[in-house]
């Protein structure tokens, strides 16, 4: 059934099925529901998204191609397309280096200084 899932749940799950007991819990803001019934753009979406799972570091390659995909997957029609589309840009974040780094991104050409600490009877270098 549809819903959200409950660990109290997990006693009654058949790992025969092909789908499994958990439902979607998080809908974009800018949805205005359980649906896209405020009309929000792929680019609201998938902003609001970057913003919670890569903290706004999404680069701008991947972001064109996840609303595209987006896009493409809420246009094909389907039960509730929104939803899909919104499962498959969260199936897509989650394979950007961006979501699997958790610090500030730095280019190659930029090396940090060296800095020499000074500890009585020890020299350092990092």
């Amino acid at each position: 059934g549809e819903g959200t899932f409950y660990c109290s749940q997990a006693a009654d799950y058949d790992p025969s099925t092909k789908e499994t007991p958990f439902r979607l819990r998080w809908v974009p803001s800018c949805w205005g529901g359980d649906t896209n019934v405020a009309g929000a753009s792929a680019g609201e979406v998938i902003a609001e998204m970057d913003l919670l799972l890569t903290g706004g570091r999404l680069n701008g390659i991947n972001r064109g191609l996840i609303e595209a995909a987006y896009e493409d997957a809420a246009s094909n029609g389907g039960t509730n397309p929104g939803v899909e589309a919104l499962r498959y840009a969260q199936q897509l974040f989650s394979m950007t280096p961006e979501f699997h780094i958790t610090n500030h991104l730095i280019d190659s050409v930029t090396l940090p200084e060296t800095r020499n600490v000074t500890v009585p009877g020890l020299n350092l270098t990092n």
